[in-house]
């Protein structure tokens, strides 16, 4: 839960320190009119961050209306450094009606955004009734608020030199944060070009990457920490030379300190997101869950659980669901063993592939080359398989290029690369330079198993065989194929249309014939998951939305496709 209060506490100091500084200053340039406009603007805006929060948690719109909160605020930000360093009266707020606009809105406007933030993670905590979770939030908030209001006493005994200085400090990191938040999420609504790029270059730097966290520290930390650097200027500055030493020796000191701090700040992150995957503690709930036939998924949904590989019951989806602290991307199972990809959200993003067994204690760790993209586990949970993308992020980006790698369950060690088998088709050997695999899928034998196979701008079905260390392609216009648990069928994506949306088809292996799922017509990116010989199992993402949802349909056709698991993805069925 420490994620969790992290997030909130970030939220809260991004809405009330700046309404802090905003107070100092109004106070400092005799604007004392101000200072109750401030107050019922900021009360204003955290009475519509409860309704903000509730809208947001409903809406199918959430990432297109967090993007357009962050680009107001952006916006704010940038107008505010654009204030406080015009050339007529650098580093001071004019005594003109408009600027005492701007900051009357933006005290609104960052109440409204991050109360609406905090508000939607709390009616999560609440729907879930977790006490742990709404206790994590309420105190997070809490500690936030009260570090501002402790920061805001501490500045008003400020010369006033120092508090400009430290306002200009403020305003800098506050402008630096703004920015780069508002890019992640214009980029995660898929918003700007190049967004998948971008959001993974900017990620670290979001409202929930660490360092975008860490600079919400700063907001209060950076401006103080220059008023004491002016002061032990001034307080040596008479007789410099004596006292160099002694000051270069307590910034070097600091220095240490700052280093050591930010070291154990990451460690402190990576403990609460590392630690617990090597063990996933498992409760009551989820041990009673795992007993019996399940649906492993990733959960989708806003709130602590996020991420989170979560487990419900096969016959009854829904009704009583769980979650581990495996945070994962996507998740395979069978055999009594499971694969879980993993993306280690720090300063530069990593990227790992935990094997863990039925009580979802990790047995092995493996760094992967690339962000998670595909994977699967023969029926005997003896060898496993992944995909990652090296490049381009998306199956739907052109130029993107794949790294798929063979695993034996037990002892964690890399069988094959796929790359390294010869490829075949119509007896010939390919040999070109852009050939790439994913999507495996394997057949009750183990040694054999369906793949994807593309070169020259088209997607294959190939069957490869592990022993011989051979691919050969068996038609094209396939991606991310799997296979029934009959072995008789194979259900996969194929581009369809002039625009070339992904349509399910499912294809007869005995008279390799195909035909389209016509009971649903939505765009399917993904590999889908068998229930069982006639029902599959796939993701889809909600319009407008980052959340996904688990929807089921029937290969016949005999019935319309319906959602199966709402906010979850990469679903795997455990009997």
């Amino acid at each position: 839960m420490l994620t969790l209060f992290l997030h909130c506490a970030s939220d809260a100091l991004q809405a009330t320190v700046p309404l802090a500084a905003a107070l100092l200053a109004a106070r400092r340039v005799r604007r004392a009119r101000l200072i109750p406009v401030l107050a019922r603007a900021a009360l204003a805006g955290a009475a519509a961050a409860w309704l903000g929060g509730y809208l947001l948690r409903t809406s199918n719109h959430q990432a297109q209306w967090e993007a357009a909160a962050r680009v107001a605020v952006a916006g704010v930000a940038l107008a505010i450094a654009w204030l406080c360093w015009r050339p007529s009266r650098p580093g001071a707020f004019e005594r003109t009606r408009g600027e005492s606009s701007v900051v009357v809105a933006s005290a609104f406007l960052l109440l409204l955004t991050h109360g609406a933030q905090i508000t939607s993670i709390l009616i999560s905590a609440f729907e879930l009734r977790s006490l742990e979770a709404i206790l994590s939030t309420a105190s997070g908030a809490a500690i936030a608020v009260a570090a501002a209001l402790a920061a805001l006493f501490a500045a008003r005994r400020l010369p006033l030199d120092e508090a400009a200085a430290a306002g200009r400090t403020f305003v800098v990191v506050f402008a630096l944060q703004a920015v780069l938040a508002a890019i992640h999420l214009l980029s995660e609504a898929r918003v700007l070009p190049f967004s998948e790029p971008i959001h993974d270059a900017t990620e670290p730097y979001g409202p929930e990457g660490l360092w975008g966290q860490s600079l919400s520290v700063l907001l209060i930390a950076a401006p103080l920490g220059t008023a004491a650097i002016l002061s032990i200027r001034r307080k040596f500055s008479a007789d410099l030379g004596t006292w160099r030493a002694r000051l270069d020796a307590r910034v070097a000191r600091l220095a240490r300190a700052t280093a050591v701090a930010i070291l154990l700040l990451g460690q402190t992150a990576t403990t609460i997101e590392q630690g617990p995957r090597q063990q996933a503690p498992v409760s009551g709930d989820l041990a009673a869950l795992l007993a019996k036939p399940h649906l492993l998924f990733r959960h989708t949904g806003p709130g602590a659980d996020y991420s989170m590989l979560g487990v419900t019951a096969l016959d009854a989806p829904g009704n009583r669901r769980a979650a581990s602290t495996m945070p994962c991307d996507r998740i395979s199972f069978a055999g009594g063993s499971g694969v879980c990809l993993q993306t280690d959200r720090r300063f530069f993003a990593g990227y790992k592939a935990l094997l863990f067994d039925s009580a979802l204690a990790v047995k092995k760790t493996l760094k992967l080359d690339g962000s998670p993209s595909r994977t699967r586990v023969a029926a005997d949970g003896r060898v496993g398989a992944f995909t990652v993308f090296v490049t381009g992020h998306t199956y739907a980006a052109g130029g993107f290029s794949t790294s798929t790698h063979l695993v034996d369950m037990a002892q964690g060690d890399i069988i094959a690369d796929l790359e390294e088998f010869s490829a075949w088709k119509g007896g010939e050997r390919i040999k070109a330079a852009d050939v790439n695999y994913w999507g495996v899928t394997f057949k009750k034998d183990r040694n054999s198993f369906y793949v994807t196979l593309a070169t020259g701008g088209i997607a294959r079905l190939a069957i490869g065989d592990l022993g011989l260390r051979k691919v050969t392609v068996l038609a094209d216009h396939v991606e991310c194929p799997s296979i029934s648990p009959d072995n008789r069928q194979v259900v996969f994506k194929k581009r369809v249309g002039a625009g070339g949306a992904w349509r399910l088809h499912v294809m007869d292996l005995t008279r390799m014939t195909e035909r389209e799922i016509a009971t649903e017509t939505h765009y399917v990116d993904d590999q889908v998951e068998w229930l069982d010989d006639g029902h599959i199992l796939y993701a889809l993402r909600r319009q407008g939305s980052n959340v996904t949802d688990v929807w089921i349909a029937t290969v016949d056709d005999s019935a319309p496709a319906r959602i199966f698991l709402p906010e979850a993805e990469s679903p795997v069925v455990v009997r």
